[in-house]
């Protein structure tokens, strides 16, 4: 059962059950990890190639969310561990929708301002949107990491932005300090001797 599945009309004795034997699998991943880390240093040790390449180590680093695991933590940090273990299980950037992103969250616990899924889900998507320096928007409906798309050029600015920065100009252009502030030494003082 793969981490982001929902659990939800598994009864709890059966969910706490999967959640024992997932914790189990993973410490025997680490153990297997440190096996085959252990291997290839024994062979590099006799100037021979590793048997288990640096990928194949890396599979099964990553343990199930844990209930409460991302309860108190802030979102941003939150949804860069569930694209970030995604990363590691997939060997290679593997993006997610708002739909898997809010389903991980919600298996570890993360505390949303709202009960209702549908405006949670609204309030994730604005947050990652505005979060450009950590988070990105591809084309499709999914979400990855910044980092993973270093030749993807990024404005720093949205078209609105842009749209409202050159008005600003416009209007900083049509302010003109100095006019102003001789037109202000020449108006008569209103205070009163």
């Amino acid at each position: 059962m793969s981490e982001n599945t929902s659990l939800g009309s598994v009864p709890a004795h059966a969910q706490k059950t999967i959640e024992d034997l997932q914790s189990q699998i993973a410490a025997r991943d680490q153990e297997n990890l440190k096996s085959k880390r252990a291997i290839n240093a024994i062979l590099e040790s006799y100037n021979l190639p590793k048997v288990y390449p640096e990928e194949a180590e890396a599979a099964g680093i990553v343990a199930p969310i844990r209930r409460g695991q991302y309860y108190g933590q802030a979102l941003a940090t939150a949804v860069r561990d569930i694209l970030t273990r995604r990363h590691v299980a997939a060997h290679g950037a593997d993006p997610a929708t708002i739909n898997e992103i809010y389903d991980a969250l919600s298996a570890g616990g993360y505390l949303f301002d709202t009960d209702d899924a549908e405006n949670a889900k609204r309030g994730l998507r604005k947050s990652l949107g505005k979060n450009t320096a950590v988070f990105h928007k591809l084309p499709t409906p999914h979400w990855g990491l910044t980092e993973w798309y270093p030749n993807v050029k990024t404005s720093s600015k949205t078209k609105i932005e842009e749209k409202n920065g050159s008005k600003n100009q416009k209007e900083s252009q049509d302010f003109n300090f100095n006019r102003k502030e001789q037109e202000a030494e020449m108006e008569p003082s209103e205070t009163t001797s």
